[in-house]
């Protein structure tokens, strides 16, 4: 189902070894992922950020539940 109601995600950005963002465009909107990488004292942070727009929105997050906080 997913397969035809979405084309697949796109780069929209990269920034070697700092910043990841991905979108995909779905009926009514999209979702976008951006992943962020940030030195801190003991290693590094890794946060991830979810933006969906559109009717398919509430679903989508319903999918992220788990990662949600």
């Amino acid at each position: 189902l997913h397969s035809r109601t979405a084309p697949p995600m796109r780069v929209l950005v990269v920034e070697e070894g700092r910043r990841l963002v991905l979108q995909q465009v779905q009926p009514g909107g999209h979702t976008t992922l951006t992943w962020t990488l940030d030195p801190v004292s003991h290693g590094s942070r890794l946060e991830l950020d979810l933006t969906v727009t559109g009717p398919l929105g509430q679903a989508a997050l319903i999918g992220f539940e788990g990662f949600i906080r």
